[in-house]
């Protein structure tokens, strides 16, 4: 792999002067004599950035020059020809992956020389460059915005819909949301986005004709730029607030959700060249670092009330759970049952869901000289969350998870710009040539925890010390048993009355680590505890109501709330790295700028879940099985005559040992305590406390086989320890550790992503082409299932000798069925199958499978009948290598001016990406299997297909723009796309040994639009960006698990087109800034001679869309309950649709200069300090993003006036009225169904 990757790199390299990073730009343009027109040959044009340098070009004999390699941004240009006057261009805007054409340079003579002819650039209402569809805005843009991070910007931006949920998911032109990919200076995001709002540089939003350095996309593309070094120094420190909490449930200040944010920015230089003299000159080093600390206590605030229960009642639950159930006259109840409306109270904000987090980007920049440049940067993001959850809100929200995401990147990246020859008679054919290389590496890591816990997995579920008082009791009738010796012959026969230990009592010491859980055992002692019948066996006291370790207390009404003290049963973290080298660059022959890149990406994913509650109770089935018998041998048990009664004795028996059964967690627990292995101690393993036992206790297969579903880890071992190394597919199956058990170890997810594109951009004066090709080469680097339908080898007709009355039809190549699996016989051959097509045995194509068998399930003919139990027999004789997929995506798109102010616009492409779900090989999945169509992680997690293909979207595109003015344009975009290959669930039916769900390649679906932008520059006061979208987005699957119904009820190869679930029909979108200038420039009110509006604006966006699809449901059930039935749909899925909705975010600001110190204005200090008000959702519109399904309320489902319900109701609830309030309270604050409430927020920015 080392060396076909080092000869791809190398003939990438030798094959071109490559292109740009992903996401740079190129300057244009023209140096002239003003008097004459003729052009300047050979001036200096140099690219300024923050005072420093940082490219530049000479101008050809035509006087054109070409500066490319560009990150993003706002320059300044400089012009210099001998004996004319200098022209400086300020403001420069280039754009991801564009042209920026200046206007000519017009430069004179005999004019004073010393000063410098500036020129303020102003961005063309045309781009000549129209080759891509979306958006660009820029920091100072962004400064002004309501919102502050990437994902707000996109949503400016026409085509693009996303719930304004607090989510960064994006749908860019009907495409999924997992069809976007965000880059952040080149780098491929995995994981958080976040960056601090001072870092950006410019945000470009790619919604069609995406260029051919980017791949592995099928929606669209949200290209990140941050802010450079300058060789001056700035800085800049920020506070944005809405509140603060005061109390436990109180919040003082601007709105109830108690955000504040804390941020910084400095740049600077850190070495400058030096002249022959000393004297400094240029900056060759400098850098720019930025960071933010936030602390929210609701980050995702409830649109609708939200409650608590009153603190006084609250308090007496957590200390007496538990009350006697009068109704049944034994047993116990659990008191939140019995909690009504008026126990409860509103409050602000959602409890225990706060989140801190600290974010910071950072960027270092040398100019090594001035044709090669050193770029070293990277990010960092913490965020440390409660995660809400809706059961928990009343009773449990102490014990919300802590959620902990980490991810962090890094990149190198060097640039060389190669001089035009300066021969006139010699002229170069390559120009303006340049190459790029950058190497990244990004971690991302999220842990999910009890906050207290943490990784302490015994201490989960811990609910103190349970002490059993064995005693040996004798049977109250005789028995006969046989006697052996020491080799198991029978040397004697006895009859009377026998031994058995048992327990007689069972009592309780209450534990600290979960003392909610300890009460309601406590309370259950505290009833019953005088009645010897009721506390005498651990069994008595669990089906009495009382918790033993490892037990949930039971939720309340089916799961409509977790009751108080449950803790959450998850530990879960997750790693993925991922290694990128990007090699790229560009030069100009003639009118042509040829392209040509390559990109390297490895990633590692790795993952470890487990339900730690779920060892206790697997520790106790694990302890003592190997004592569990008597004792037989002659020798071993005493003999107390007569003492039985009616003539017969007692025998007093000790127990035996069998090594057989002996657990490795047994005989680890009897090392740890201290034990023989091979003792006859019997383990009281409730009684030690949480910490004599622990994880590694366990073997992986008594966990997989003894607590199915309770472990799902790759990457890492079944402790949760990092695997090292990348273990085979052998290991897996055969590798054991020193006491012989099976270690198991599931490999991380490691795959392989190469490509290279070459991409022709040229232009003919205005009219500009760009024409690319893209190859990708993805390699899944694990192993696949040789057979869909079979988890273990079978044969083919070739390989059965004597088919008697084989059909003429049936090939050699086709699978054989039989009538028995584990005695195959050509006698008793039942059909066929080639591929996906199935054949009886008389050759005839068959729909179902299950004909061929009376237990429904087709048995193939096995190479080995003996194997096939698949946790006992399956190995690698069952998989093969993934096969390496190449996938050519063609690019084509130009921009044509018909004149200075219309130009036509059009691209096609396709587009290509590796699926994003449901690829990973996992072999605990199949070790799991279990028939009926699910594994025993359940019928949500399907086994996954690595297999897959990639998907695809053909695109098409286009458009006119016109200059209406010259402050504005409109422009027209008519836009169809085809998606092809669209990962669904499906169930593989006719299986061996039983159906199972999966993933292929199966959905598609098409969009058919427009896109209809007015842009509105500077003009007086105001500048505007509006967009209308019309859209229509039909598919056979909104997400990769949309079928999970039809799969479920047997028909998951049924396809229809029907809306998409993120088809937003009509969409406008409206950014727009209103401001007043200062001095000369202003224009607004003035009181007592002041103007009081001085450098003060407004900023305002507008989303408005018709509403998202969803389907009806024709029968009312209790959806805040678990086990109601399937309610049947009504009519077609997605037929009907929600309300619109519609959102105003504000940003209001003024800007103070602030000057100190001695002497005249301009000897002063300076700095300036930015006060603005944020309001995000302005109006506080009730915006509805969910319904439930059969009322088409947002609010109410119907089932509590249901008629059909209403026996249900009075029989399910210890108190009908405490259950129709809980209910309904659990209706009226779902914060699922609406959009985010309004946010006020007052910042201040101080920028010296």
């Amino acid at each position: 792999m080392l060396k076909k990757l080092a000869v791809f790199v190398a003939v990438m390299f030798f094959m071109s002067i490559a292109y740009a990073q992903t996401g740079q730009g190129t300057i244009k343009g023209k140096m002239l004599d003003k008097e004459t027109g003729e052009p300047l040959p050979f001036a200096n044009v140099v690219v300024m950035k923050g005072g420093q340098q940082v490219a530049g070009a000479q101008t050809d004999f035509d006087g054109k020059f070409t500066i490319p390699a560009l990150n993003p941004g706002n320059y300044d240009l400089i012009a210099k020809y001998v004996g004319y006057q200098d022209i400086r261009v300020n403001g420069v805007i280039v754009n991801n992956g564009q042209i920026t054409f200046v206007p000519d340079l017009k430069a004179g003579q005999g004019v004073d020389l010393a000063e410098f002819e500036v020129i303020e650039y102003e961005v063309p209402l045309i781009s000549k460059d129209q080759t891509s569809s979306g958006g660009t805005v820029t920091r100072e843009n962004i400064a002004k915005m309501p919102g502050r991070s990437a994902v707000s910007v996109a949503q400016t931006v026409g085509g693009v819909f996303s719930k304004d949920d607090g989510s960064t998911d994006l749908n860019i032109r009907g495409s999924r949301s997992n069809a976007t990919d965000t880059y952040i200076d080149g780098i491929k995001v995995r994981g958080s986005q976040n960056l601090p709002n001072s870092a950006i540089e410019q945000v470009t939003v790619i919604t069609g004709g995406l260029p051919a350095q980017f791949g592995d996309v099928t929606g669209g593309v949200v290209n990140i730029t941050t802010r450079g070094a300058s060789s001056e120094w700035f800085g800049g420190i920020e506070y944005l607030t809405s509140g603060f909490k005061n109390g436990e449930d109180g919040i003082v200040g601007l709105d109830d959700h108690g955000f504040n944010l804390l941020g910084f920015s400095l740049s600077g230089p850190i070495m400058f060249a030096k002249d022959s003299t000393g004297t400094k000159k240029d900056a060759k080093l400098g850098f720019f670092l930025s960071g933010e600390l936030k602390y929210d206590v609701d980050p995702t605030p409830n649109a609708m009330t939200n409650y608590k229960v009153k603190d006084d009642v609250m308090e007496e639950l957590n200390a007496v759970p538990y009350s006697v159930n009068e109704a049944q006259g034994s047993g116990v109840v659990n008191n939140a049952q019995f909690i009504r409306e008026s126990d409860l109270e509103e409050i602000p904000f959602r409890l225990n869901t706060s989140r801190k987090g600290m974010n910071l980007a950072g960027k270092i920049d040398y100019t090594v000289s001035p044709t090669i440049n050193l770029t070293f940067g990277g990010s960092f993001d913490y965020n440390d969350r409660n995660s809400f959850n809706r059961s928990n809100a009343l009773f449990n929200s102490q014990n919300n998870l802590q959620d902990v995401d980490k991810a962090w990147r890094a990149y190198a990246r060097y640039t060389q710009r190669f001089r035009n020859s300066e021969d006139k008679d010699n002229p170069s054919v390559v120009k303006d040539a340049f190459i790029s290389f950058q190497v990244d590496y990004s971690v991302t890591g999220r842990t999910v925890q009890d906050r207290k816990h943490k990784d302490n997995l015994s201490h989960y579920g811990y609910i103190g010390k349970f002490t059993s008082e064995r005693i040996n009791t004798f049977d109250t009738v005789a028995t006969t048993v046989e006697i052996v010796d020491q080799n198991g012959n029978v040397v004697d026969t006895i009859t009377g009355m026998m031994s058995n230990p048992n327990t007689v009592s069972y009592s309780f010491e209450p534990g600290e680590l979960n003392p909610i859980l300890a009460n309601y055992t406590s309370a259950y002692y505290d009833y019953f505890g005088n009645d010897p019948d009721a506390v005498k066996d651990r069994e008595t006291v669990q089906g009495g109501g009382a918790l033993l370790n490892g037990d949930h207390p039971f939720d309340l009404y089916n799961q409509m709330y977790n009751p108080m003290g449950r803790s959450g049963d998850t530990y879960f973290q997750q790693q993925t790295t991922q290694l990128r080298f990007t090699g790229a660059g560009s030069a100009s022959i003639g009118d042509h700028a040829i392209q040509i890149g390559f990109e390297y990406e490895q990633r590692d994913e790795r993952s470890y879940s487990i339900q730690p509650y779920t060892l206790w109770r697997l520790g106790r089935q694990l302890v003592n099985v190997q004592i569990e018998e008597r004792s037989f041998v002659e020798g071993t048990f005493i003999e107390y005559p007569g003492a039985g009664g009616s003539g017969f004795s007692q025998f007093l028996f000790q127990q035996s040992y069998n090594p057989d059964v002996h657990s490795q967690f047994d005989k680890n627990l009897r090392e740890s305590l201290g034990m023989s292995e091979t003792g006859l101690n019997w383990i009281d393993f409730d009684s030690y406390g949480p910490d004599v036992w622990n994880i590694d206790m366990f073997t992986p297969d008594e966990i997989y086989t003894g607590a199915r579903g309770l472990l799902s880890t790759f990457g890492y071992d079944h402790t949760g320890k990092k695997l090292s190394g990348n273990p085979s597919l052998n290991d897996f199956f055969t590798k054991k550790d020193e006491n012989g058990n099976f270690t198991r170890e599931n490999p991380s997810f490691q795959p392989i992503y190469i490509a290279g594109y070459i991409q022709d951009k040229f232009a003919f004066d205005d009219l500009i082409f760009n024409v690319g090709v893209r190859i990708d080469r993805y390699d899944a680097n694990q192993s696949v299932l040789k057979d869909k339908y079979s988890l273990f080898p079978v044969k083919t007709v070739a390989e059965i000798d004597g088919i008697p009355n084989r059909p003429s039809n049936i090939g050699d190549d086709f699978v054989v069925y039989v009538n028995d699996v584990s005695d195959p016989k050509v006698s008793q051959i039942t059909g066929y199958r080639d591929g996906d097509t199935w054949y009886n045995a008389d050759g005839e194509e068959i729909s179902d499978p299950a004909v061929l068998s009376s237990s429904g399930i087709p048995s193939p003919w096995l190479v080995d009948p003996n194997k096939n139990d698949v946790f006992r027999d399956l190995d690698e004789s069952s998989f093969k290598d993934f096969e390496p997929q190449v996938n050519i995506s063609p690019r084509v798109s130009f921009s044509f001016p018909i004149s200075d102010e219309a130009l036509f616009f059009a691209h096609y492409d396709i587009l290509t990406q590796r699926p994003s779900v449901g690829n990973r090989m996992d072999l605990l999945s199949y070790l799991n299997f279990q028939g009926g169509g699910f594994s025993y992680f359940g019928v949500n997690n399907p086994i996954n297909n690595p297999a897959l293909k990639a998907e695809q979207t053909i695109d098409y595109e286009l458009g006119f723009q016109q200059k209406l003015s010259n402050y504005s344009a409109l422009k027209l975009s008519a836009f169809y796309r085809e998606f092809r290959n669209q990962v669904q669930m499906t169930q593989v039916v006719g299986a061996y040994p039983g159906n199972y769900f999966t993933y292929e390649n199966m959905d598609f679906g098409t969009v058919k639009g427009m896109t209809v932008s007015f842009d509105l520059r500077r003009k007086g006061n105001i500048t505007m960006r509006a967009a209308y979208t019309l859209q229509f987005a039909d598919g056979t699957g909104s997400s990769a698990t949309t079928s999970l119904g039809l799969v479920s009820s047997g028909n998951g190869n049924l396809r229809t087109l029907v809306p998409l679930s993120f088809d937003q029909r009509h969409a406008v979108l409206i950014s727009a800034d209103y401001r007043y200038g200062s001095g000369k420039s202003y224009n607004g009110p003035v009181l007592f001679g002041k103007q009081i509006l001085k450098n003060t604006g407004a900023n305002l966006t507008l989303r408005s869309g018709s509403g998202t699809p969803y389907t009806r449901n024709a029968r009312i059930v209790g959806t805040q309950i678990a086990g109601q039935p399937n309610s049947p749909q009504l009519g077609q899925m997605n037929a009907s649709r929600l309300p619109w909705t519609n959102t105003v975010d504000l940003k209001v600001d003024k800007n103070i200069d602030i000057k100190w110190g001695k002497g005249e204005d301009e000897d002063k200090k300076e700095a300036s300090m930015n006060v603005y008000v944020q309001v995000l959702n302005l109006f506080d519109a009730l915006n509805i993003i969910n319904v439930y399904s059969a009322t088409g309320n947002p609010d109410d489902d119907g089932f509590l006036d249901a008629a059909e319900w209403q026996n249900l109701i009075s029989t399910i609830s210890v108190d009908e009225q405490a259950f129709r309030d809980l209910y309904m309270i659990k209706l009226a604050s779902n914060p699922n169904n609406f959009a985010l409430p309004r946010r006020i927020r007052l910042g201040i920015q101080l920028n010296f």
